[in-house]
């Protein structure tokens, strides 16, 4: 009997170990996961901002071919400059609806990323959850051991 309840009691002890290590591990993933947090909602918040600059910039291209082409039709003599600079200004506006289609590539990942990252912190309130059952389970083992004694 006294055998049986130091194997138990060993056992107990194991268990006890076995949950503060894992509780150990459960910390460092947290610690990981928020500071994954804190790096995508930086990224989010950048890619946000180079999102509105590119609005503005797109807004100011269209406001200028529109002044451009108000001054060509007005000074047909500088037709040729006029026209360069209209098609400079639309392969600018080209490369801005490029530039923005990469922001919504981006922004679609950040999005992903902020799902997984709620994934994990989901699955990390489970392992929570877990470790205290077992050290429930553990404290229960450890308080019926010593009891037989």
């Amino acid at each position: 009997m006294r055998t049986l309840a130091g194997e138990a009691g060993r056992s107990a002890r194991d268990v006890s170990n076995g949950v503060a290590e894992l509780r150990d591990g459960i910390a460092q993933v947290a610690d990981a996961i928020s500071a994954g947090e804190e790096r995508l909602l930086e990224t989010s918040r950048v890619a946000g901002e180079a999102r509105t600059t590119l609005e503005r910039l797109g807004l100011s291209i269209s406001h200028t071919l529109e002044l451009v082409s108000e001054s060509a039709s007005a000074r047909a003599q500088h037709v040729g400059g006029i026209a360069s600079l209209r098609d400079r200004l639309s392969a600018l506006s080209a490369e801005k609806d490029k530039w923005a289609s990469g922001f919504a590539e981006i922004e679609g990942a950040i999005n992903e990323q902020v799902s997984a990252v709620d994934e994990l912190s989901a699955a990390r309130q489970q392992l929570l959850q877990l470790t205290q059952q077992l050290q429930t389970t553990a404290t229960q083992i450890r308080d019926t051991t010593e009891s037989s004694d």
